[in-house]
């Protein structure tokens, strides 16, 4: 087992508040790592410090075996490692091409257009709508815009919050079928997620959080016959 990114006793917050107490994660190259829990266990503060946005008052991150625990998150960015927000954050007025091209703000290499056709590729609902305005698309669509304008910059990780919410549930088995198809063109996925029974059935190892901690960790079909976390989330 090879892990691409690896947080170890991580003690992080905002101001006063301590959010997260001790956390320690691994995500294998290659696989989904789920983060599930109830709202204000940490999770999404997690992801916000392993891409640098919140700074860990205590503990190591590592990104292929390089500690990465204070850089900020343009340089993780040009090493691999993207972040797509749980509030939207394409751009209305601009085009799903033009959205494309500012995915590649950190690049300066000729093959960016070359790279919009490979990505639309792996899109095909943006790819027939390629001129329209990211403001015209559905929830959904937007959702598979954010994705597509990170894989961009040919991220090997993506730390992903809240794909689902929002949507309707014909949406997000779309949402997670492109999430599986990604996966399987090797990116790597550490997705927060609410919707526990789907993102159990689409990860590979799972973490439970509760009040900052690790409650419950394993593979994910371990965790589906676990009775704690039947009783909780998946009755």
């Amino acid at each position: 087992m090879t892990n691409l990114l690896e947080a170890r006793e991580i003690f992080a917050g905002y101001g006063e508040m301590e959010i997260l107490h001790g956390i320690s994660i691994k995500a294998e190259m290659g696989k989904i790592t789920c983060l599930i829990g109830p709202n204000g266990s940490g999770k999404s503060t997690l992801l916000a410090t392993l891409f640098g946005l919140v700074k860990p008052r205590g503990g190591k991150i590592f990104f292929e075996n390089q500690e990465i625990t204070r850089q900020d998150p343009r340089h993780l960015l040009c090493r691999g490692m993207a972040f797509v927000l749980q509030r939207r954050s394409v751009f209305p007025q601009m085009t799903i091409v033009e959205n494309l091209q500012l995915g590649a703000y950190l690049r300066r290499d000729a093959k960016i257009r070359q790279d919009i056709e490979r990505v639309l590729s792996l899109f095909p609902a943006l790819d027939k709508k390629r001129q329209l305005h990211a403001g015209a698309l559905s929830g959904g669509e937007q959702r598979m815009l954010e994705l597509a304008r990170v894989m961009m910059l040919n991220p090997r990780l993506i730390l992903l919050d809240e794909p689902s919410a929002g949507l309707a549930p014909k949406i997000v088995d779309s949402i997670f079928e492109q999430i599986y198809d990604l996966n399987q063109h090797g990116v790597t996925f550490v997705i927060v997620e609410q919707n526990v029974r789907k993102i159990l059935n689409v990860a590979s190892y799972g973490y439970l959080l509760a009040q900052g901690k690790i409650e419950l960790e394993g593979e994910c079909t371990e965790l589906q016959r676990d009775s704690q976390l039947v009783k909780a989330y998946l009755k």
